[in-house]
């Protein structure tokens, strides 16, 4: 290592500039000037503040940046605001949970709330389902709304009671961009969700606390009440990604987790989610279309296999419906693309009225169909090329004792390509002949026929790929 020589008027020069910088830097890393505000400054300047409950009201959570405040055992609620306030001015800071508000001074706490001077709070905790519930203590004292245009999430809202609140709370309410809910499911009052119009975002997470987490780990994902959350999501126009277990990765795509995807795919908003199994970090570039997860590849139980062939059999009406516009072609198609495939007989009141979608016993195909080269829906996404409809026409042969009539039962296949917006009909490809006899309990059957021969409708179906 080499030196160079300073001379001592150069030295002195340098030592006064090296003085100056250091005396700056000493100055930007000594916080001079500045006053640091945060959550857990609040949290320790609320443990050591006189008559506010210490550690047995405040606890603060280093990793989520929250601070849970037990509300029943705060004695000073102006000093907690006045305190808290201090804490957080001007900054942006993380989750505030605000557990057993019912026995509160309703007026202070609405008044705290909206006055609090941070600059962005990214997640208040509402507490629904603890039965301790901001909105429902508050509502009589609707200020404290005036945070939630500040506020980024929202914890487990009661959205029923928001949902009535007055005409002057309604635009701050309307102001929250995100509603996270435990993946477990309890989430209150989804019949008010319509109030929600800014919401982007459904988050399902683990549990805002760790508490919470460790509650909820034995119960694995599942929606509270998922009709009347679908029954809300017609309303939420501004409702784009549904996330899934954001903070956890390698988590397991469950039962209910499948089933609720299958729900979302048939409900087709064009919804955005985090990878399946995968943690979000935020990057909008990073998600996937909802209609788009193979849901089988996930999980191919016997109740996600079940749910899918119901969805299959709305996805099957609806192209029925469209289908009747449809242009009738003679030749037939090459099965090339995904297809739903549905096997229909009819109820009394359908038989012989082909206009009607036949829905007697349905059955939905796809693990008829491995093997064959049809490529067969695996989600209930409307994105398919074909649908396939297996249905019989009736040939009068005979009666049962003088009182059923007896048919043959002839298998049809009309296939509609939905691109193209064509179908083409097979005509009979075999017929299956009445029975020799008829047994039935209590009054008979004004008509009978045979099963259709589901085998010789799957061997002309993969003939055409």
């Amino acid at each position: 290592m080499s030196k160079r020589l300073i001379t001592t008027a150069a030295a002195t020069a340098a030592a006064a500039m090296l003085a100056v910088f250091c005396g700056l830097a000493l100055a930007a890393c000594s916080g001079v000037g500045q006053t640091k505000a945060g959550l857990d400054v609040a949290y320790e300047k609320l443990i050591a503040a006189d008559g506010l409950g210490g550690e047995d009201a405040f606890a603060y959570e280093e990793d989520t940046d929250s601070l849970i405040v037990d509300m029943e055992k705060v004695s000073d609620i102006d000093k907690f605001f006045e305190v808290l306030g201090k804490s957080v001015s001007g900054a942006d800071i993380g989750i505030l949970c605000l557990h057993n508000v019912v026995d509160v001074d309703a007026d202070k706490l609405s008044q705290g709330l909206a006055d609090l001077p941070c600059n962005s709070l990214k997640c208040l905790d509402m507490g629904a389902s603890q039965k301790h519930g901001l909105a429902e203590a508050l509502k009589k004292n609707e200020e404290w709304t005036a945070l939630l245009t500040k506020t980024g999430a929202l914890y487990d809202p009661d959205a029923y009671t928001l949902s009535n609140y007055s005409a002057d709370a309604i635009p701050n309410i309307e102001s929250v961009k995100s509603i996270w809910i435990d993946a477990t499911g309890p989430m209150d009052g989804h019949n008010g969700l319509h109030v929600f119009k800014g919401v982007e975002e459904i988050r399902f997470i683990e549990g805002i606390t760790s508490e919470y987490r460790a509650n909820n780990e034995k119960w694995g994902f599942k929606v509270g009440d998922s009709d009347r959350l679908f029954d809300n999501l017609e309303d939420l126009t501004s409702l784009k990604r549904m996330i899934i277990y954001p903070e956890t990765d390698g988590w397991t795509a469950t039962n209910g987790y499948c089933t609720f995807m299958l729900e979302l795919q048939l409900f087709d908003r064009g919804f955005k989610t985090n990878e399946p199994c995968k943690s979000w970090d935020g990057d909008e570039s990073s998600l996937v279309n909802v209609a788009d997860i193979d849901i089988l590849s996930l999980n191919n139980s016997e109740d996600v296999v079940k749910v899918l062939k119901n969805l299959l059999e709305d996805r099957a009406e609806q192209a029925f419906e469209k289908g009747k516009s449809f242009k009738v072609v003679d030749t037939a198609p090459k099965l090339d693309g995904t297809c739903v495939v549905y096997l229909g007989d009819p109820h009394e009141s359908q038989f012989g009225n082909y206009d009607k979608f036949f829905d007697l016993t349905s059955i939905s195909l796809f693990e008829e169909l491995e093997g064959t080269g049809v490529k067969t829906m695996r989600n209930a996404s409307e994105n398919f090329d074909y649908f396939v409809y297996i249905y019989p026409t009736f040939n009068l042969v005979g009666t049962y004792g003088g009182a059923t009539e007896a048919y043959d039962t002839e298998v049809n296949v009309r296939i509609y390509d939905m691109n193209k917006q064509e179908k083409y009909e097979s005509g009979v490809i075999t017929t299956v002949p009445a029975p020799a006899e008829y047994h039935y309990s209590g009054t008979p059957n004004p008509r009978h026929w045979p099963n259709i021969d589901k085998e010789a409708a799957i061997a002309y179906i993969a003939s055409l790929t």
